[in-house]
Order: C-alpha cells, then structure tokens, then sequence
C-alpha cells in the first residue's frame, strides 16, 4: 500500500509544509463510491478523536490537542480531499486524504509531509516515526476500505 512518495498525483498537500524531510504516500483502491469512502473516512476519523472534524461538519475547522499535538482541519474539499496540519514539539506535519473516483471504485490516498527538527531528540522522535508510520497508516486505510465495502 505504500506507494513512493514521487509518483503520487499532485494534491493540495503538497503546498503545506515547505521543505520537508519526511513525506510518505499510500494509496488502496476500495471497491466503493467516491461518497461511500468519504463517509465512511469521515466516520472514521470522527471515532478516532470525537469532536476533532466538530459536531458542526467538516466546514467548520476546529483545533483540538491530540496528545502532545495540536491538530486543525485545513482544507475540506468534500468529497475529494481533507487535509489536517498540525505541530508538535519535534515537527511541523500535514496529513491527507484524498478520493479520487476509478469508474465505480475509489482510490483512496493518504499522503503524509512533516518538517521534524534537526535536533538529537527530534532525530530519535523521527527514526520512531519511520518504524511505525507505515504500519499505522495501512492498519486505517484497510480499515475505511472494509468499512466502505461492507455497506456497498
């Protein structure tokens, strides 16, 4: 599911976080309709931290603290893309989904960019965020893709 971090198509992301020493790219086809996956991504991420897309939709960005993370919702082009930016004390970082439809499929996108800091610390916090990142992001991305297929 990881997909080199070149051969994605250009996406609104790809103007947050200048400079960046960490971008990495997945891509799932999900046999479901572009809405369907939005849905259910929305949903998805909803339940990961309640209140983080706000009970007033997706429209109305909102900033929550996830653990030592600041979080906020910058970009909602529904049903295409969303984009969360957001800073902590060892990166500044931009996360993405985005749908694009494949005839009656969709593929679903995840692209991740962050500007960690050269410090020893922020090195160490990096090499860890390499360890896991791709395990955690494939562990959701199969997840909406069963969730959007189960209710096709």
């Amino acid at each position: 599911m990881r997909i080199d971090a070149g051969s994605y198509p250009s996406m609104k992301i790809d103007e947050h976080v200048s400079d960046p020493n960490f971008v990495n790219a997945h891509a799932i086809l999900v046999d479901a309709p572009q809405q369907r996956v939005w849905d259910v991504a929305r949903s998805f991420l909803d339940n990961i931290n309640p209140g983080l897309l706000g009970k007033l939709g997706l429209a109305a960005a909102s900033i929550v603290r996830m653990g030592p993370a600041t979080v906020s919702v910058s970009l909602v082009d529904e049903p295409n893309e969303l984009i969360l930016t957001g800073r902590h004390r060892f990166a500044d970082f931009a996360t993405n989904l985005r749908l694009e439809p494949e005839g009656d499929k969709t593929r679903l996108y995840n692209v991740t960019r962050a500007r960690f800091r050269t410090t020893p610390i922020g090195r160490v916090y990096l090499a860890g965020v390499h360890l896991f990142h791709d395990a955690y992001i494939d562990r959701a991305l199969k997840r909406i893709k069963a969730l959007a297929e189960r209710t096709t």
